[in-house]
Order: structure tokens, then C-alpha cells, then sequence
């Protein structure tokens, strides 16, 4: 028996493997008939989904049809497997350093900006003080924790008061956390400062966080 949001995980993963193959589908309603080993697969997955609320399911699911573009294919086994991590990782860090007008890169980072909305109001923060802010009994700031997650993108930081001074002040303990991506911080810097719509976006976007 599947629950809805175990029904939601088959579904998502139905749907970005037929557009990654530009095919059509249609959503499953029935499961009566699902196989053991489906079943098996999607339930897994719904354990993992929900211990790591941070990562988006649809990335997820997207993650190695971006990479991996010689592959058709990638069945739910793929995808309880730790290259499937791996995978969803890279996928995240690459597209820190992608185009940064192409629509992909443009709607995370509006992704971004609603995020950062969300929490600046939910825990009294402004953007201007949200760079110095720690959860109690954390010993890395918010905004660490939340590239970390991929909650935000550097793209968005981009905008932030003092972001870059604070992350090159702390640079070898911040990219023990966030990894190699942090020595491409001047190059993502540069795109930002050269793109034409995602730093209007940023900066326009974080003037409506009070």
C-alpha cells in the first residue's frame, strides 16, 4: 500500500524521466498492481525524502539526465544508490557556475529569493543582518547552512551586505562545509556582476524582503 506522498515520489519520477526523454506519459492514478520491488523502491525513497526535507525531489529525479547525457534512462534502483547522492550534489554545485541568464539558472535563484523571503520573515531578519545570523547552539551561520542545503544560491548572496568579506574571511572552515564550489566564488561573482536579467533579479527581488 503507498501512501500519497510515496504515490507523489512514483509520479515525480515518472514524469522527469518521459520529459528527459522528450516522450509523452501520463500520471498514474491506479497502484493496485504495482510490482514488490517498485513498491520496495518508492518506499525507500520516501524514508530518505523525508529525513532530508532539503532536497528537491525533482532535481533530484532531474540530476543525472544533466550530467550524465549519453544515458536514457535511470530506474528507481539508481536512485536509492549513493551515486544518486553523488550525482545530485555535482548537479546542485554545477549549476552555481552555469549561464547565468538561462532560464534554469534564473527561476533557482526566484526559488532562492522566496526562500530567503520566507525565513527573513518567519525569524525577524532583514537581508542586511541576515549574513550574520546563527541558529542557537549553531556554530556556522544561517546562510552557510542554507547553500550548504541548497536552500539559496550564491547568485542571491551576490546582493547580500558583506556576504562576500564574511565568506572569504572564514574561507578554509566554510569550504570544509560547502566544498570545492567556494574556489569558483570570483568567477560567480563575475557572472553575476556581467548578467543582464539575474542580477535585476536579485537585487530587485531582495528590496521586497522587509
Amino acid at each position: 500500500m503507498l501512501s500519497d506522498f510515496e504515490k507523489f515520489i512514483y509520479n515525480k519520477h515518472l514524469s522527469c524521466s518521459k520529459k528527459n526523454q522528450n516522450k509523452p506519459y501520463k500520471l498514474r492514478k491506479d497502484f493496485e498492481d504495482v510490482n514488490e520491488s517498485t513498491i520496495f523502491y518508492i518506499k525507500k525513497l520516501s524514508i530518505f525524502f523525508n529525513k532530508f526535507k532539503n532536497i528537491n525531489i525533482e532535481d533530484f529525479f532531474n540530476a543525472p539526465y544533466k550530467l550524465y547525457k549519453d544515458e536514457t534512462y535511470f530506474d528507481l534502483k539508481f536512485f536509492i544508490s549513493p551515486k544518486a547522492i553523488k550525482t545530485y550534489n555535482l548537479y546542485k554545485k554545477s549549476s552555481e557556475i552555469a549561464d547565468p541568464d538561462s532560464s534554469e539558472v534564473l527561476q533557482k535563484t526566484l526559488e532562492s529569493i522566496k526562500f530567503l523571503k520566507a525565513y527573513c520573515q518567519a525569524n525577524n531578519l532583514t537581508p542586511d543582518n541576515y549574513v550574520s545570523s546563527f541558529k542557537l547552539g549553531t556554530t556556522i551561520p544561517d546562510y552557510i547552512a542554507h547553500l550548504q542545503n541548497h536552500s539559496i544560491n550564491f547568485y542571491t548572496c551576490f546582493g547580500l551586505k558583506n556576504f562576500t568579506t564574511n565568506i572569504k574571511m572564514h574561507y578554509q572552515e566554510y569550504k570544509f562545509i560547502l566544498g570545492d564550489v567556494i574556489d569558483q566564488i570570483d568567477r560567480m561573482y563575475n557572472n553575476f556582476v556581467k548578467s543582464k536579467k539575474l542580477k535585476i533579479l536579485v537585487r530587485e527581488g531582495l528590496k521586497k524582503i522587509c
